[in-house]
């Protein structure tokens, strides 16, 4: 898609330019160039791989993560320069009307911008504002600056734009022929494997859960299945180890929206929000869901910069999430359309 320049004191990737390029699929490639030289993360959606080189001192390590997760809140899934999922919340907001997101241009494309305060963490370690730009047409965040107590914290700007239809393969979005030489430092399985929807149920054992209701012109692009017991949940893994779990990744164009369920297990009370992340405080909203497979379940909602708006239920047989950038009466909709 371009070239993204990375900098400030807490930057997320080293200091420099890098070479980004993603697919509508959610798939993408950065390469560091420069300062950053070395530096490379990938993730193929079509054969579920992701992949990270370093360089640290001259020595290089490679690590391949095969069956990598296909939506959140199993994983992220944007390239790592860019702010928690700040894009989707500006994407929310422009969508419900908020007037504080703003339309402008950026390197000539159409935009929309926000001023956003950030709540941050409570280890003092993350920002408190951020003025994020997305672009209009592709969802993508182009520029994030963010600071902490007026003081720079870390920034992402892409210097460079240029979208064209792209098709994603294994080794377009492969890191490892930036370095072939680089030493596999590890490989691991996260057990998400690709199938058909109709292959769900003979895979980890009850019938996937879809939504009657989504935005017009939004259609099922890709189904994954984890069976038997996974990793655990929620902040720090304190929650139940994650159980038969089945992620639907429904799209319109390169907006993305996700449905995940698991066995809720011996354990319902134990649950919390799968999005929860460690010293992270998130502003909850109790829903009492009606209609579909959750009919009387209640869950929470969540609009918050720090993390993609969401919904998460559970009922006695699953625990669910309706996640991405969207309003929350468009996720809300989603659950409790859910058969």
């Amino acid at each position: 898609m371009g070239v993204v320049h990375v900098d400030g004191p807490s930057a997320p990737v080293p200091t420099g330019d890098y070479d980004v390029d993603i697919d509508a699929d959610g798939s993408y490639r950065v390469v560091g160039s420069g300062s950053a030289a070395g530096t490379a993360y990938g993730l193929d959606q079509s054969s579920l791989t992701r992949t990270v080189l370093t360089t640290d001192a001259g020595k290089k390590s490679l690590t391949v993560t095969t069956g990598a997760p296909l939506t959140r809140p199993d994983a992220r899934t944007r390239p790592p320069m860019w702010y928690r999922d700040l894009a989707d919340y500006v994407v929310g907001h422009h969508l419900a009307g908020d007037a504080a997101v703003t339309s402008t241009t950026y390197l000539g494309r159409q935009a929309w911008s926000m001023d956003i305060p950030v709540s941050g963490d409570r280890l003092g370690t993350s920002p408190d504002h951020a003025v994020a730009i997305v672009d209009a047409e592709t969802y993508q965040p182009v520029s994030e600056v963010l600071t902490r107590q007026g003081k720079p914290f870390s920034s992402a700007t892409y210097t460079e734009i240029e979208t064209a239809p792209s098709t994603s393969s294994a080794l377009r979005y492969d890191v490892r022929d930036v370095d072939a030489t680089a030493p596999i430092a590890s490989t691991f399985d996260m057990g998400f494997r690709l199938v058909d929807l109709g292959q769900v149920q003979a895979s980890v054992g009850y019938p996937p859960l879809r939504p009657a209701t989504l935005p017009a012109g939004t259609t099922l692009k890709a189904v994954a299945v984890r069976p038997g017991t996974g990793t655990t949940t929620g902040a720090e893994g304190a929650g139940p180890p994650s159980v038969d779990a089945v992620a639907l990744d429904f799209a319109n164009g390169w907006r993305h929206l996700s449905v995940t369920t698991r066995r809720t297990g011996p354990s319902p009370d134990a649950w919390g929000d799968l999005f929860a992340s460690e010293g992270t405080t998130l502003p909850y909203t109790v829903e009492h869901l009606a209609g579909g497979a959750l009919d009387g379940a209640t869950g929470q909602s969540v609009d918050a910069p720090d993390v993609t708006p969401h919904i998460w239920a559970r009922n006695a047989a699953y625990v669910v999430t309706v996640s991405g950038p969207a309003t929350l009466d468009e996720l809300r909709a989603a659950a409790q359309s859910l058969q």
